[in-house]
């Protein structure tokens, strides 16, 4: 198609995660808040208005964010 300014054409940016192979369930921040469910975990840092406990309901297998922390002892 003829564009008016010859500008190459945009590329989509490629979907990587910023922590590629780290999972939520290995994430400082990840915390059981329901004992009865285990299905959820809570992510404590990250607000949010539809939980009743004020936080992210994540899965464990969920990929890890930009605000990953590692719980592992170095």
């Amino acid at each position: 198609m003829e564009t008016l300014f010859n500008l190459p054409p945009i590329k989509p940016k490629e979907d990587i995660p910023p922590h590629p192979g780290k999972r939520c369930r290995n994430c400082r921040h990840i915390a059981n808040l329901n004992p009865y469910s285990d299905r959820y975990r809570y992510c404590t840092i990250t607000p949010s208005n539809r939980t009743p406990y004020g936080v992210k309901a994540v899965k464990r297998m969920n990929p890890a964010c930009g605000r990953f922390e590692s719980n592992e002892l170095k």
